[in-house]
């Protein structure tokens, strides 16, 4: 009687903790969930991390500037792969993608309880932009802009039409009364202990110190964790020895993917994913040396290498897949002859377009440049390798002009060729720039600028013998010529190939200014938007190969990853020239913490989404929205009930 008993109870307590499990079962499984705030999310990156706008444009500095810096427009994924746009603390309109329209929409107050207003959207986009008073590289891109006050709004002007104008607004805004007469120096150094800023995120100056950084993002709707935490590593070898620890609070690193080996030891924790970003390793031909055969051989074959996993090629639509299997590169190159001149697009055989930035390295050198009639005040800035006490410059024998311009500590001069000026006219236009010191004056630099001269085309027959490619010396750039003359000695023309790397980025831009090469690989930044019409500019800069072409351009701002029309006709016109071949875009080695590689959805990860994607899918916690339609639906239960049984 004492055995029934217990098994009549033993069965009992089972059937009610089954009823109760299940029940457990269903109601999780039927119930909508909703993300909620919790948890900490730490990030671990090389290096200090830099939060004020403008000092750093790395895809993880530029997160967390844009993440306390707001703009009048917010840019985000959309989850097709391309970027969308949105107002945030301004209303910007247009109705011509030419000029646009700002205005403030909301009620706002700086950190410091002031309050936010069209002055500070002014004082960003004419002082800091525009007139660039800290002589930011980055920013002299907008020089040309123009930004007038127009009543309740701000007027902003720019050169050319495009939708890319929208661009420009995503600049974080800072404040006109903490920053207006200050210098660089203020702001990195006063400025960056106590910023001042609009953001629903804070950052914690009480917590943070050097190489730990806190942002509290309770506020921030688009953030489902409460806390954002950056833990920094003065270099890999530091970063290993933490996170080897399996109980490490590092969430995410990512890293140069040339550094698989230092971090393979912290695998067993953390789970390696490689994800592209928006910089293109591109090899550009000089047109007026390398012939169209060898730059259509070497274009075909050259797109298809693998790289090891350090750069990927199939996202990219000049990575080409037709490769031509009867092409021997080593009769095309013992056989070529210079012949340069088409009709395709705009080409200059005579002389290379003229530059935003001339180097000038040595003295009494000499250089020549072509500039289309269409231009006024086009802003060149002359680089030079030493300090001096006064720059001079003397336009068509005209008297010697000194430029308000030139700056003493960072070696350079800006200079606008203008027909207002009265410095440049049509034709032939020369050009001495003098320098003086210590009372003794000499010459730098002699320079002729045909301006608004057809550009010529011509066919040449010399024979090349020897063909040079320059290059960055930095990891990447030297991977990829390792692996191109490992190629090249496979084809049998390496003894044609001789290879130059700088260490300096102002020689190596020097050199592509000079046209002094016949190829050049160079690792372009395209930005927020992978803009390819950088490729077809007259940037010389971004397009050393100086082939331009309008409608490729006009075509290319059009075209995304969710929009890819017009392809046929992009690839016809460039398949007549081959200016450049992209070997592929950058990947970048991304560890994230092994506990969560199931939540892991790479296709939707580039290198500047990655942090929006994971960091909302890491630590969010759920919460179940009961329903009793929901929980007691009779089809919902016997489907239930189905799949258990």
């Amino acid at each position: 009687m004492k055995l029934s008993k217990i098994v009549f109870l033993l069965i009992s307590a089972i059937f009610i903790f089954t009823s109760f499990h299940l029940a457990y079962d269903y109601v999780q499984e039927v119930s909508a969930k909703v993300p909620t705030k919790g948890g900490t999310i730490v990030e671990g990156v090389l290096g200090k991390l830099n939060y004020l706008p403008y000092t750093s444009t790395n895809s993880t500095d530029e997160f967390y500037q844009r993440l306390l810096f707001s703009a009048c427009v917010r840019s985000k994924p959309n989850g097709t792969g391309t970027i969308a746009f949105e107002d945030d603390i301004c209303e910007v309109t247009t109705n011509d993608y030419k000029n646009y329209f700002v205005r403030i929409n909301k009620k706002l107050a700086w950190l410091d309880n002031k309050p936010f207003t069209l002055d500070d959207v002014e004082f960003t986009y004419q002082t800091i932009l525009k007139e660039n008073i800290w002589k930011i590289p980055t920013l002299n891109v907008y020089g040309k802009t123009e930004i007038t006050k127009q009543d309740n709004a701000l007027k902003v002007t720019f050169p050319k039409q495009s939708v890319d104008n929208i661009l420009f607004f995503t600049n974080s805004i800072l404040p006109k009364h903490v920053l207006e007469d200050q210098t660089m120096e203020f702001y990195l150094k006063t400025f960056a202990k106590q910023p001042i800023y609009i953001s629903c995120a804070i950052l914690d100056l009480v917590k943070s110190h050097n190489n730990n950084y806190i942002f509290d993002v309770t506020e921030c709707s688009q953030y489902y964790p409460k806390i954002l935490q950056v833990k920094s590593f003065a270099d890999e070898t530091e970063s290993v020895t933490y996170l080897q620890n399996k109980d490490t609070i590092v969430d995410f690193i990512a890293t140069d993917v040339g550094k698989g080996e230092v971090f393979s030891s912290i695998k067993p924790y953390f789970q390696d994913q490689s994800i592209p970003t928006n910089t293109l390793y591109t090899l550009f031909f000089n047109i007026n040396t390398v012939g169209e055969g060898l730059r259509k051989a070497l274009t075909n074959q050259l797109s298809q290498l693998n790289y090891d996993n350090l750069i990927h090629n199939n996202q990219n639509i000049f990575s080409l897949q037709n490769n031509d299997t009867g092409i021997i590169l080593k009769n095309i190159i013992s056989n070529q002859s210079v012949i340069s001149g088409s009709s395709a697009g705009t080409l200059n055989v005579a002389f290379p377009f003229l530059p935003k930035n001339i180097w000038i390295f040595g003295k009494n050198k000499f250089k020549e440049y072509y500039l289309d009639e269409q231009r006024d005040k086009y802003l060149v800035e002359f680089k030079f390798d030493a300090k001096y006490d006064k720059i001079t410059i003397s336009a068509n024998w005209s008297p010697e002009y000194t430029p308000d311009t030139y700056d003493v500590e960072n070696n350079s001069c800006g200079y606008n060729f203008s027909v207002q000026y009265k410095n440049i006219q049509k034709w032939v236009n020369n050009y001495i720039v003098y320098w003086y010191l210590d009372g003794v004056k000499n010459k730098l630099l002699s320079m002729k600028v045909h301006y608004g001269v057809k550009p010529q085309t011509s066919t040449l027959n010399t024979k090349k013998t020897n063909y040079t490619i320059i290059y960055l010396d930095e990891p990447n750039s030297q991977k990829i010529v390792n692996n191109l003359k490992q190629y090249f000695t496979d084809q049998g023309i390496d003894n044609f190939i001789t290879r130059t790397y700088y260490n300096s980025i102002q020689e190596f831009e020097g050199k592509l200014s000079s046209k002094g090469y016949d190829m050049a690989l160079l690792p372009l930044e395209l930005g927020l938007k992978s803009d390819l019409s950088a490729l077809f500019s007259d940037n010389i800069l971004l397009n050393p190969s100086q082939y331009t072409n309008d409608r490729v351009s006009q075509l290319l701002q059009k075209y995304t990853n969710g929009n890819k029309s017009n392809i046929d006709e992009i690839m016809s016109i460039y398949k007549k020239m081959y200016s450049f071949v992209v070997i592929g875009s950058l990947t970048q080695n991304l560890y994230i913490n092994a506990e969560y590689k199931d939540k892991i959805k790479p296709d939707e990860m580039t290198s500047r989404t990655f942090r929006t994607v994971l960091i909302n899918s890491l630590k969010t916690y759920e919460t179940l929205i009961l329903s009793n339609e929901t929980i007691f639906d009779r089809n919902n239960f016997s489907s239930f009930m189905q799949s258990k049984f």
